[in-house]
């Protein structure tokens, strides 16, 4: 009786053994649990998407650096620079080392003169209507006799004609201004209520020079200041 039991009980034993080694699979897996063929493409499906989508962030990554260094390159825009005042170049004038100061307002025209020694003319605007001035650089003979020329200008005065002279390192100016009748230029028919005002400049390098306006004296007027600005201008000159 022991015997059989015996027999039995290894014998079930050995089948058991069987059984389970016919169970299992040489790559660790049971049966029931191995992936499919669709489930390993799909899992590597997605590891190479995964991949490229990376790959594609990293690259928008990469774009979006290279502008932004492009973009901190680009220098500001320069500025437009600004311009000096319309009548600079026509107000300050120098000539024979003699720097003037012109008034601003005054109009720079072509030099109409037949006087050789005529280098500017100039416009004068104002509520009496318009005057009119010329530089002149060059000796035109004696100073007495310019200034008499210039007085002579002022046909009938309206009170004295004025003489005043001026002195600096460089220059001697002999300014004469006068108002009344006045003929614009020797010779031709005199203006009422018109003013002369003229400067003879000693001591520039290219010889006498001589400034004259002449204008209604309403307009003149306007100019006071700046002539006497011109006056200093010159006065003021020096080597």
């Amino acid at each position: 009786m022991n015997i059989q039991s015996n027999t039995v009980l290894a014998l079930l034993a050995a089948a058991g053994m069987c059984l389970g080694l016919a169970g299992c699979s040489d790559d660790g897996f049971d049966d029931g649990n191995r992936p499919t063929g669709s489930d390993s493409a799909d899992a590597g499906t997605e590891t190479g998407s995964d991949a490229g989508d990376h790959s594609h962030d990293d690259h928008d990554h990469a774009d979006h650096d290279h502008d932004h260094d492009h973009a901190e390159e680009e220098e500001p825009a320069a500025k437009e620079p600004q311009g000096l005042p319309v009548n600079i170049g026509n107000a300050v004038y120098s000539v024979g080392g003699v720097m003037m100061t012109l008034p601003p307002a005054w109009e720079s025209v072509p030099v109409t003169s037949t006087l050789k020694q005529a280098r500017r003319q100039y416009v004068i605007p104002g509520d009496g209507g318009q005057g009119a001035a010329t530089v002149y650089v060059g000796s035109m003979g004696p100073k007495e006799m310019n200034i008499e020329r210039w007085v002579k200008q002022i046909v009938t005065p309206d009170g004295e004609v004025e003489r005043r002279e001026h002195h600096g390192p460089m220059c001697s100016v002999v300014e004469v201004v006068g108002h009344g009748e006045v003929m614009a230029t020797m010779g031709a028919a005199p203006e009422a209520d018109y003013t002369l005002m003229a400067l003879l400049i000693e001591g520039g390098h290219e010889g006498d020079m001589y400034i004259k306006a002449v204008g209604p004296t309403e307009t003149m007027k306007q100019y006071e200041d700046n002539w006497q600005q011109l006056v200093d201008s010159i006065v003021r000159s020096k080597l």
